[in-house]
């Protein structure tokens, strides 16, 4: 419930519904990584970094899982090098983890390495050939309006492109149907592509390919 606030872009009842989502299951990693999700989102990613490291002592076994999480946080905090490193981890059991890839689009942008931004830029096409920056920017639901313009920025620096006129000129069913692919690569804390060593399963993430 508190992560279909977030997307309404209801923040305080966003995480009302998370704490008593952990109030009444304590001990719930999945609970402490929606409210990473959340926290995130809202503006507050430090305290998202605190909550993701929660959810790894809860649930070691699938501590890669939330390493997204933190590393994000990590982007938002300004911490590009230290996210680096955290986001590699996770992509290397989660190879396609499309917004892991766009973040370390903005690291590499911020620290001027620009060669590593576009390959990272390229992973994102692999996963998503028909990718439209617009599109991933109405999705994704931060509070933070100069997060949001810098990281739109580094984006597009790198090579990933706005809404192309092909893109405007598709029948709506086709636009509706890319919609629906980017959206579901966007289930960042819900859903992960499949881990290489077949451990934990979890649903794939659908690229807009149609």
């Amino acid at each position: 419930m508190g992560l279909i606030y977030v997307f309404k872009k209801q923040y305080d009842q966003a995480i009302s519904e998370a704490e008593r989502a952990i109030a009444l299951d304590p001990n719930s990693a999945v609970g402490y990584r929606g409210l990473a999700e959340i926290l995130d989102f809202s503006g507050k990613p430090a305290e998202a970094v605190g909550l993701a490291e929660k959810a790894m002592r809860l649930d070691p076994r699938n501590r890669d899982l939330y390493l997204f999480l933190e590393g994000k946080s990590y982007n938002q905090m300004g911490r590009y090098e230290e996210a680096i490193p955290i986001l590699k981890r996770h992509l290397a059991r989660y190879p396609n983890t499309l917004g892991a890839h766009a973040s370390l689009v903005v690291d590499y942008t911020e620290l001027g390495r620009e060669d590593e931004a576009r390959a990272e830029a390229a992973e994102v096409l692999r996963i998503s050939p028909q990718f439209s920056l617009d599109a991933w920017m109405q999705m994704i639901p931060w509070k933070d309006s100069a997060w949001r313009k810098r990281y739109y920025a580094d984006l597009r620096k790198a090579g990933l492109k706005c809404k192309s006129r092909e893109d405007r000129q598709r029948p709506r069913a086709s636009r509706r149907r890319c919609g629906s692919a980017l959206e579901a690569t966007f289930q960042s804390s819900r859903e992960y592509a499949q881990p290489r060593d077949g451990d934990c399963p979890v649903a794939a993430q659908s690229a807009c390919s149609r």
